[in-house]
């Protein structure tokens, strides 16, 4: 990874870069904006060349060599000065009273923790995941204490890097605050987060701010480009609803996009018949299930909605041009025409209340029947 591979941020790349060339390094920063747009691959780029043993400088740039044995390890993420804090799961089955922190974990959880990171190093703009984790512990800040003193006086900068830091408790966030108050200038301390309201005042006070703005539609469709092997069509409307965020977009494609999403529009088109649409209606609802997890069922469902959104814009103005769905544009436009008078916003709600359902883990099944089912009664009153 390099400053080149972190999509925009130009200015707050280059924001860094200088304070790094002129020795004005804060010790602590807050990384904030919206999710999945490049807080923590900048944040783990900053601790790569900090701790590069040939930086190169170019004018107002510095960039790390890449090449070293420090780079290396940052790019494996496994160097001694990196120290990655993440929400994790209750310990379970580990020694309880270990000090080191990773000890106390099953070794099943143990091995979820490292794929993640892994998964993080091949890709910054990963979403670290964990069943049951959901908030950053006051133990977690206990042990990175720890192993800051026992690597007191070690060659480089120790970065720590905490990943969605709103998640801390507040008795977490109350041990940190101490540690910022220290002002140790061998440590960096970089805060990400995507609710910067929900964070302690006195740590907002003790922080240097970068805002991280959401992408734009070009810098993410030329990265998916770059990156995956994917039809020109397809990119952009990926581009499009992700709404600024590259880890989003990612997620789509992951997930599966166009075969997912069509399949909700071909559901969608079984239950307007007038007759004879149970029977494949109800297979089709089937195959979902069995072959799609709750993820992809959300993302599928947001999709839809956005098919619909683009029906409703079309119904207002057929010569709208802006289409997110525009390979869909022939099936959009007979649906428009077949049904004139549908009520979207009707919909629109319906679809939003299943998103809740799903939420609150209602059989997944039972909410996609309901919910065609009452979008066909839309058109259907009395069936």
């Amino acid at each position: 990874m390099s400053w080149d591979s972190i999509i925009g941020q130009v200015n707050q790349k280059q924001v860094l870069q200088n304070s790094i060339i002129k020795n004005r390094i804060h010790n602590s920063y807050l990384f904030y904006g919206n999710e999945g747009v490049g807080k923590v691959a900048t944040a783990i780029e900053l601790a790569k060349v900090l701790n590069c043993l040939n930086p190169v400088i170019n004018g107002n740039s510095i960039s790390a060599c890449d090449n070293c044995q420090s780079c290396k390890q940052f790019q494996m993420l496994s160097h001694s000065n990196l120290h990655l804090i993440f929400s994790l799961p209750t310990p379970k089955n580990g020694d309880s009273k270990a000090d080191d922190y990773i000890s106390r974990f099953s070794d099943e959880q143990v091995i979820d923790i490292q794929n993640q990171i892994q998964l993080l190093a091949e890709n910054p703009y990963h979403r670290i995941q964990l069943p049951s984790a959901n908030s950053i512990k006051i133990d977690q800040i206990r042990d990175l204490k720890r192993k800051i003193s026992l690597r007191s006086g070690v060659a480089g900068k120790q970065v720590v890097i905490i990943l969605n830091a709103e998640e801390m408790t507040p008795e977490a966030s109350n041990s940190l605050l101490k540690t910022l108050e220290e002002s140790d200038p061998n440590i960096v301390i970089i805060l990400t987060t995507s609710r910067k309201e929900v964070l302690l005042s006195t740590i907002l006070s003790r922080t240097q701010q970068i805002y991280f703005q959401p992408l734009t539609y070009r810098e993410i469709y030329q990265r998916i480009l770059q990156n995956f092997t994917i039809e020109d069509n397809t990119a952009r409307i990926i581009a499009t609803l992700a709404n600024g965020s590259y880890s989003t977009a990612l997620q789509y494609i992951e997930n599966g996009f166009t075969d997912i999403r069509l399949e909700f529009v071909e559901i969608f088109r079984t239950i307007l018949k007038k007759r004879n649409y149970r029977i494949d209606f109800l297979k089709k609802i089937e195959k979902i299930i069995k072959e799609a997890d709750q993820k992809s069922i959300v993302n599928g469902l947001l999709l839809f909605q956005s098919w619909l959104r683009d029906a409703f814009n079309l119904s207002l103005n057929p010569n709208n041009q802006k289409i997110i769905n525009s390979d869909q544009i022939d099936v959009l436009k007979s649906f428009v025409h077949n049904f004139k008078d549908y009520d979207f916003l009707k919909a629109f709600s319906k679809i939003e209340y299943s998103l809740i359902l799903i939420k609150k883990n209602v059989n997944i099944q039972i909410i996609l029947v309901n919910l065609f089912l009452s979008l066909r009664q839309i058109v259907y009153k009395n069936n």
